[in-house]
Parts: C-alpha cells; sequence; structure tokens
C-alpha cells in the first residue's frame, strides 16, 4: 500500500503553533485599548477601540485645507524668516544684498569710465564757495573774448613813470626840432629818491624886441620833478668894428620855471630886437 500524507489534525491537545498558520513574524505582545498606554514601557497592540479613540482624536485637530490658504502659509513664515532662519528667502543666489554693492563682487564692470561731453547747470554745483576772489593772473590775447575789431585811441597821455619798456640810455644825439629846440639824455645819476635820467633840452625865444618884453617857453618835453638848472643868454644884432662883424650879449631873465616850461623877459635897456637862447637840465 503506497504511502499517503495526512494533514495534521489539530485538537484540544495538539494546537497550531503560529507558525503553522503563517503567524511567525508577529510578536507576542500583549494589546491595549489605549493608543497612549505605554504601562510599563512594552510595546503592546492597539486594540480596536484604541484605533478609533486614535482617529478621533487626529480628526478633531486636523487644519481644515479651505483654512490652510496661501496668506496663511506666508504668515506663519514671515514668523521664522530672517538671517540664521535657513529658509534662504533673504539671499539671492546664496548672498545677502551687502556682496552685491561691493565693487570687487562684480563682473563685466569696465576697467575705465570716460566722461562724456556734457554740461551742470550753476545750481547744480553743490559746496561752491559764497564769493570768488580773484588770485593774481593774466590771460593770452587769444583767450580774451568779446574784444572789439579795432582799437581807435582816444586822445591821452602818459607819465614817464607809466611808460614800460623804456630803454635805460637813449640816442645821445636826442632829438632837434624844427624851431631848434631839443633835447638828449646826460645819463643816469642817483639821487635821494633813487636812481634818475638826466636829460640836456634846448631851445630859442626868438624875436625880443625891448626892455621887459616876455616870451613862454615850453620845453620839448615835460621833466618829472623840479628842474636843476637852466641857463639862458640873449644874443643878437650885429655891428662893425674893425671892419668886421660880432655880437652882443644880451641880459636874459628867468621866471615861473615848472616842469613843462618857463617864461624868459629881455632885461637889457635897449631896444634892439634879439634872441635868447636857453638850456636847462633836469630828470626824466
Amino acid at each position: 500500500m503506497a504511502n499517503v500524507d495526512v494533514p495534521s489534525i489539530y485538537h484540544t491537545a495538539n494546537k497550531p503553533s503560529n507558525a503553522d498558520v503563517g503567524l511567525s513574524n508577529l510578536q507576542n505582545w500583549s494589546y491595549s485599548h489605549s493608543y497612549t498606554d505605554a504601562t510599563g514601557g512594552a510595546t503592546k497592540y492597539a486594540s480596536g477601540k484604541a484605533v478609533a479613540d486614535a482617529y478621533n482624536a487626529l480628526n478633531s485637530s486636523k487644519l481644515n485645507a479651505a483654512s490652510y490658504t496661501a496668506a496663511d502659509v506666508l504668515a506663519k513664515l514671515k514668523t521664522v524668516g530672517g538671517a540664521a532662519s535657513g529658509l534662504d528667502a533673504d539671499l539671492l543666489d546664496g548672498q545677502h544684498g551687502d556682496y552685491y554693492r561691493a565693487w570687487a563682487n562684480l563682473t563685466g564692470v569696465p576697467a575705465a569710465f570716460p566722461p562724456s561731453s556734457h554740461a551742470h547747470t550753476w545750481t547744480s554745483i553743490t559746496g561752491k564757495p559764497a564769493t570768488f576772489p580773484p588770485s593774481s593772473h593774466s590771460h593770452p590775447w587769444s583767450e580774451v573774448t568779446g574784444k572789439p575789431a579795432t582799437y581807435p585811441p582816444a586822445n591821452h597821455g602818459h607819465s614817464w613813470e607809466e611808460i614800460t619798456g623804456k630803454p635805460e640810455l637813449f640816442n645821445p644825439t636826442g632829438e632837434t626840432f624844427a624851431d631848434g629846440s631839443g633835447w638828449t639824455v646826460i645819463g643816469k645819476v642817483n639821487t635821494p629818491n633813487g636812481v634818475k635820467t638826466m636829460i640836456l633840452q634846448w631851445g630859442w625865444a626868438r624875436g625880443m624886441s625891448g626892455p621887459g618884453t616876455t616870451k613862454y617857453i615850453t620845453f620839448p618835453i615835460a621833466f618829472n620833478c623840479p628842474v636843476e638848472q637852466i641857463h639862458a643868454q640873449g644874443t643878437g644884432y650885429p655891428w662893425n668894428t674893425s671892419g668886421g662883424t660880432s655880437s652882443v650879449i644880451n641880459v636874459a631873465q628867468i621866471h615861473s620855471v615848472t616842469t613843462v616850461g618857463m617864461r624868459v623877459q629881455d632885461g637889457d635897456t635897449d631896444s634892439t630886437t634879439f634872441d635868447i637862447s636857453w638850456e636847462a637840465t633836469g630828470y626824466i
């Protein structure tokens, strides 16, 4: 007779093990009706009541989706946002704003910034002084704007001191005028008022016609200080003596001397017409 496997028959005296019924992975734990029960520190199975109680507790404290709006999320984030919060909401590519204000951290910047042609209004300039006292300076003729095309001179004069660039010495032949007068430079002379240029001037008083006759003489050029020395003499009419011709020296008097002229007077007693020659020295 062939061998036949007969399934085990379990009864009160032969109960199946957990392995026999496919429950070998279950722990042999006790159970509890409380989902918070941890009595004795042992792990327990939750009974149906414990599961129902846990569900009801969670369901009563849940946040309804209708109440969980974007504004609610933002409000909650604001309470924990900021530096060191870990949210990085205040960073750009992991850097704070101060990082991007530093010139050294910028890329693609130009090497130089040549200014374009521009102008500023006077009111836009700040920090300017209240007044501008000019310092001593000069401008070349080309920088002067608005100058007239021509400069017709007005009638005027200049003192000797105002004339610049004049030579130290003048041509010793001086200058002679049509009426016989003239002047020449003698040289530089040390005076109590500094170095001065001494000149000699000369001329004629023509046609002195008798005692008391006067003529005003204007010097060829004006002295710039009182005349140092004047000499005048009359010379004049011819007369015969021993078959020859000679001259009579007549007396001349000088009055009212200024830096620009003087008055000469016939001091002789006869009425013969004659001329008076004069010389004057002084400084310019």
